[in-house]
């Protein structure tokens, strides 16, 4: 059994970050150990929430208590997302530096949450600062959406062609090996209600694929938060078990249209994720968005 560390937030209403990611890895008999980097009673799409950010004296305490029980030597991937403050992430990247010179290859998956298109920018200049200078040098996969994306390279997507140049760009700044690395841009907008698409770059070929967008806003909905870290437990589950980016990407983005599509139609304030269990944690079936080389 697949062994993960899931080093995310934590909101105890809703589908948020370790919220939403210990049960999809569950699901797909992958065993997580979790660290929680914010303890928030909702993710921050509610306008506010209750909690706090763990301070990093606590995280570094169970990072290297970790280590020192002998737990994290059978870490087979770790999966980064919100990490609430820069000096958490960095405890993180220490602990990923000591597992390098103690010649442990663990596969990095790192969700660079820093905002959205519509919400702006909704976590400190610290944690930029983060993802920018440090992060992307220890990734293996990062899967930005559309406005993490730019934000990392500072360079605007409004087409297709914007978006290649954008993966490209962070491609070369991600881990030195060029052996499994990936970018995934997600949510990439064409029209709000239309179309959006989520793109794939694994250092030579393009994926492209193309799903109808909702807009939660026709309803007076507030759009639900998670997107990002439900499609990270997907994709990175799937690559994980399967080593087949392709068949990855392109399960993760089913399913998480249909849990798009299913949280939209019955007007949910919250991801529909329990509802779709069925679908999360299947490795093989007929897709109805398939990848195309672009």
């Amino acid at each position: 059994m697949h062994t993960i560390l899931s080093f995310q937030s934590h909101v105890c209403y809703g589908y948020a970050g370790n919220s939403a990611a210990t049960f999809i890895f569950q699901r797909y008999f992958l065993e997580p150990v979790i660290v929680h980097t914010v303890y928030f009673t909702n993710h921050t799409g509610y306008g506010k929430a209750f909690g706090r950010i763990i301070p990093h004296e606590d995280v570094n305490v169970i990072l290297n208590g970790l280590w020192e029980m002998g737990f994290w030597q059978n870490i087979s991937a770790i999966v980064s997302g919100y990490v609430g403050s820069e000096t958490n992430g960095n405890a993180l990247l220490e602990m990923i530096e000591k597992s390098t010179q103690c010649s442990l290859e663990i596969p990095i998956f790192i969700d660079p949450v820093m905002g959205d298109i519509g919400r702006g920018i909704f976590v400190k200049d610290d944690v930029v600062n983060f993802f920018r200078k440090n992060a992307l040098k220890y990734a293996d996969v990062i899967t930005p959406n559309q406005f993490e994306a730019e934000l990392l390279s500072e360079m605007k997507i409004r087409n297709i062609e914007d978006a290649k140049k954008v993966a490209m760009c962070l491609y070369k700044r991600m881990k030195g090996k060029n052996n499994g690395k990936l970018i995934i841009i997600k949510s990439i907008l064409h029209d709000v209600g239309h179309e959006l698409s989520n793109l794939m770059f694994d250092g030579s070929e393009y994926f492209l694929i193309t799903t109808k967008s909702y807009d939660f806003a026709m309803h007076d909905m507030r759009i639900p938060g998670g997107f990002g870290d439900v499609f990270m437990a997907l994709f990175s589950s799937n690559h994980i078990v399967t080593k087949d980016p392709i068949s990855a990407f392109e399960n993760a983005t089913n399913i998480i249209f249909m849990i798009t599509e299913n949280t939209f139609k019955k007007k949910r304030k919250e991801l529909d994720v329990i509802n779709c269990q069925e679908e999360i944690g299947i490795l093989q079936r007929c897709n109805r968005f398939l990848a195309k080389k672009i």
